[in-house]
């Protein structure tokens, strides 16, 4: 599924990375045909979902990222990777995470990593929640919310924060002009309000409207 993109994009740009990139898919390919997951594979599949490199670890964390509803050893892999030091692993961990992978899991490392040391970690953690749809992690972003210092991830906080509990964000953008983003599903919506609209059809139907598109 890999094979356009590597050729059109990925070889003419950095063809160093072409050999490991389709060492990794090999490797997802063996696990996928023989239905069992074996360590020699797995870990292919973690050195490059843990690189630096983004066409690297942006293709493979997804990867990794089904193998986790599938196997308890993706699973211990990606928690292994949050246990990193390099902020970058604990990064591609978030990742790995997908919206079938088991929900413990999730809640455990989306809920530590609001809490990194990382600024760019606790932004993922945050974003990474309100993708997943995974409310259980309101009271935990409440909370780092409450405690965080740094603007630009209070305010990341904030937004994730509403469309997790509220299912919608209203801001006004200019005067008697609001932007209104609303929570469907796995999508996010987001459109011009005018204050004319909010008196006349009310939030409540504007909401709806959204969500029914």
């Amino acid at each position: 599924m890999y094979e356009s993109w590597i050729e059109n994009y990925l070889k003419p740009r950095y063809p160093e990375l072409v050999p490991i990139l389709k060492e990794a898919l090999d490797a997802y390919e063996n696990i996928e045909s023989n239905k069992s997951i074996n360590e020699a594979d797995l870990m292919k599949i973690v050195e490059v979902a843990s690189s630096h490199r983004g066409p690297l670890y942006e293709s493979v964390t997804t990867l990794l990222g089904e193998l986790s509803t599938k196997y308890a050893e993706a699973c211990e892999a990606i928690d292994k990777m949050f246990h990193s030091s390099k902020a970058q692993i604990r990064f591609n961990a978030l990742l790995s995470l997908n919206q079938n992978t088991p929900n413990d899991l999730c809640l455990k490392i989306i809920s530590k990593g609001l809490l990194d040391k990382s600024t760019k970690v606790k932004i993922k953690a945050a974003d990474w929640a309100e993708r997943l749809n995974l409310v259980e992690v309101v009271p935990f972003l409440e909370s780092a919310l409450s405690s965080e210092s740094n603007e630009k991830v209070k305010c990341n906080f904030d937004f994730s924060l509403r469309l997790l509990r509220d299912g919608y964000i209203l801001r006004e953008t200019d005067e008697n002009i609001f932007t209104l983003s609303v929570r469907h599903e796995n999508s996010l919506g987001v459109r011009r309000v005018t204050k004319s609209e909010l008196d006349t059809k009310g939030l409540e139907a504007l909401i709806e409207e959204m969500q029914d598109f």
